[in-house]
């Protein structure tokens, strides 16, 4: 229909102008672990549609807009930042399913100053549209919507630091959680499928063993080099048998290359 055509062209347009700016193009697709009517599990990929894409530059759109609002009017607010990420590594990998490795990527940085970022190709950002998914753009919207209404603030720029200076370990905590959360179900689905032979490609070298990304599955683990009967480099594909798996600790147990 006309309005999706036109909100695809727009959304191109957008994300052709940002990304002049910005450290990366695009990102690796986002996927999660669902079930059937049968409790049956398996893998949804997200980004790959054009409704995918649209909604997301919409969103930067819609978040930059804010950020830019929230410092023409001195309205305290949590900003997020990256900071040109000068070394980065970018490789492109195709296999069972294509992605891209990110190396030396600066860390996102979160305060009430604004700065750019790099990594998005913006002067400034932050992110409101999911209150009831993020606790931050909750704050914010409150804050948003006490200035609208009453032209006053419902948090102080001392009172944003302090919250942001509280919830930061806990926001980290959660993350961490949520990966495992995820690996964890990741895990379920191989033992489901009965799959016995894991494809992956080396990340980095690290002493004694060797850190795995498994791109179909979208999780990282590692094997003991003295598990290897070669050595391998950086982007290498590597092609793996195991024992058995534990999902409940995450494990994938006594991995062995295959030749």
């Amino acid at each position: 229909n006309d309005d999706f055509k036109f909100l695809d062209t727009f959304t191109r347009s957008l994300n052709n102008e940002r990304i002049k700016s910005a450290d990366f193009e695009s990102f690796n697709p986002e996927l999660s672990i669902s079930y059937d009517e049968t409790r049956k599990l398996f893998l949804k990929t997200h980004g790959n549609y054009i409704s995918s894409r649209i909604i997301s530059e919409l969103m930067i759109l819609s978040n930059r807009l804010i950020s830019e609002y929230m410092i023409d009017n001195s309205i305290p607010s949590i900003f997020r930042s990256q900071d040109e990420s000068r070394n980065l590594e970018v490789t492109k990998i195709k296999g069972n399913r294509d992605f891209s490795f990110y190396r030396n990527v600066a860390q996102i940085g979160i305060s009430t100053t604004p700065k750019p970022h790099y990594g998005l190709g913006l002067d400034s950002y932050l992110q409101y549209t999911s209150p009831i998914r993020r606790y931050y753009d909750s704050l914010i919207m409150r804050q948003l919507d006490s200035f609208l209404k009453n032209q006053s603030l419902f948090f102080s720029k001392d009172k944003i630091d302090e919250i942001i200076q509280g919830s930061i370990p806990l926001l980290e905590s959660n993350k961490a959680k949520s990966k495992n959360a995820y690996k964890h179900w990741a895990l379920k689905l191989i033992k489901q499928d009965k799959i016995d032979e894991l494809i992956g490609y080396i990340y980095s070298d690290i002493k004694d063993k060797y850190i795995i990304f498994f791109n179909e599955y979208n999780f990282f683990d590692s094997i003991p080099k003295i598990n290897c009967k070669r050595i391998y480099r950086e982007n290498d594909k590597i092609r793996i048998t195991f024992e058995f798996i534990d999902s409940n600790t995450l494990n994938i147990h006594n991995i062995q290359d295959i030749l």
